[in-house]
């Protein structure tokens, strides 16, 4: 009679390895592809009617994050005092420290339910969560949208100007990429282009200038 030939051993601890490599594999990727659609970003900013909304986006991020700084404080701090007063209490959404982070966190996003304080019959638990709610759902968003405004009205008061720090940015990004030789090449066939203004023209001599002599290498 033949032999049954035995089964592969399978090593369980190497495809559990290959499962989360391939997993953290696939995040890499998806960050990869949201980073590089976000480039789409650089070069809106040099378009002069979407500069100045991408110079707004990246002030208003700013914004958001002293904002994050300001609320982090109050966060922590009422996710303390929620996680003790509640502690031993099962289906609340305050029994841990880090459920009640979620929580009032979600609060903060209008996702509030008064019901589960209520349940806990306690006065300091509503107390806390009035208190928590006019901090941050009242007085803190508010400052947060004021700031916004506030810089909307900067950007586009300048948007002009705005526009053309991302311009030049852009043309300096593109001029550092290239080599020196090309460098040469391209204002050699920028003095031939006719120029509007005097300045301009200034400009493009001192900078073949400079570059000749070899001081604009990096």
């Amino acid at each position: 009679r033949h032999a049954v030939p035995a089964e592969p051993v399978r090593d369980h601890g190497a495809e559990v390895l290959r499962a989360r490599l391939a997993r953290r594999e696939r995040e890499l990727l998806a960050v990869a592809s949201l980073l590089l659609w976000g480039r789409l970003m650089q070069m809106a900013a040099v378009l002069q009617s979407l500069g100045p909304f991408v110079r707004m986006v990246i002030i208003m991020l700013a914004d958001i994050g002293r904002f994050l700084s300001l609320f982090s404080i109050f966060w922590v701090g009422f996710a303390g005092a929620f996680t003790v007063l509640f502690r031993g209490e099962e289906g609340e959404g305050y029994e841990t420290f880090p459920a009640a982070l979620t929580t009032l966190f979600n609060m903060m996003l209008g996702d509030a339910d008064f019901g589960e304080i209520q349940k806990h019959g306690s006065n300091a638990a509503v107390g806390l969560y009035a208190v928590y709610m006019v901090l941050v759902s009242v007085l803190l968003l508010n400052l947060l949208i004021a700031a916004m405004a506030s810089s909307y009205e900067a950007v586009k008061e300048n948007s002009r100007a705005e526009w053309l720090v991302e311009w030049a940015g852009c043309i300096i990004r593109i001029e550092r990429a290239l080599p020196m030789a090309q460098r040469l090449e391209f204002y050699e066939q920028l003095k031939k282009v006719e120029i509007e203004t005097e300045d301009d023209s200034v400009l493009v001599g001192a900078n073949r200038a400079k570059y000749e002599h070899g001081d604009g290498e990096d």
